[in-house]
């Protein structure tokens, strides 16, 4: 269970009926942005427009809004976004697709043939729309990226569980996995400049970005491989203090 993973895990019983945890929620909130010790709240409530007016009693304090951010899974509404509240995604965790709600019918035989015809006309117009990248390898699958001019692009089939746990020494400082590496396939992964959002995270929020998307989904060795050119690369807020 999770108790026996993390022992600050805590499941609470906030009673039957619905909107019994928002209330639970709400005081949690403004118990800890009350508290010197709360240094930042990370809240995953953005998709129910329900806490706007909650919300929204904070965005208008600058010190209480900086220590605030929005967890985002499926798009934010607008009257969400519109409070400005600075915005996190965790694309390993949670998806990024709104479910489309699947309502009961019964289909015939021939109604089936109907839904299989549909299916495959909008596979072959969004494979015609998507184009096909050049991949480093021929004859081989490329991931599918879904890009954009606002979102950058997005790969759904990068294996960005592997990137955890995050592992941390005694004192609670992070440190790096230690990864088995293949110098010839470092070497050619290199040569390839592949993105390391993309392929390692999933997701490269840089619409400019002009690394490489269009390649083979990576094995585990090419994925390790990425992983420790990424590793030698600047921090990016030490590029900025340049």
């Amino acid at each position: 269970g999770f108790s026996r993973r993390q022992a600050f895990f805590d499941f609470v019983d906030v009673g039957p009926g619905k909107e019994r945890a928002d209330h639970k929620v709400q005081e949690g909130i403004k118990f800890f942005l009350e508290s010197c010790q709360c240094k930042h709240l990370v809240l995953a409530c953005g998709h129910d427009t329900g806490y706007a007016p909650f919300l929204g009693q904070f965005a208008g304090n600058k010190q209480v809004a900086e220590r605030i951010t929005l967890l985002e899974g499926s798009p934010f509404p607008p009257v969400i976004r519109d409070l400005g509240f600075k915005r996190t995604q965790f694309t390993s965790v949670f998806n990024s697709v709104t479910q489309s709600t699947v309502s009961a019918c019964s289909v015939g035989p021939a109604g089936g043939r109907n839904v299989m015809s549909t299916v495959a006309e909008t596979l072959t117009d969004r494979g015609n729309k998507l184009g096909s990248p050049m991949a480093l390898g021929q004859g081989e699958p490329v991931v599918p990226a879904v890009s954009g001019a606002s979102m950058g692009y997005r790969n759904p089939r990068a294996q960005s569980d592997r990137l955890a746990p995050i592992l941390t020494d005694q004192n609670g400082r992070r440190v790096d996995r230690s990864l088995k590496m293949n110098m010839s396939v470092v070497e050619r992964i290199k040569k390839g400049f592949l993105c390391y959002h993309f392929f390692l995270r999933g997701e490269c929020v840089l619409p400019t970005c002009r690394r490489n998307h269009a390649h083979r989904p990576l094995t585990d060795e090419e994925f390790d491989a990425l992983w420790v050119l990424a590793r030698q690369g600047q921090c990016y807020k030490s590029q900025k203090a340049v």
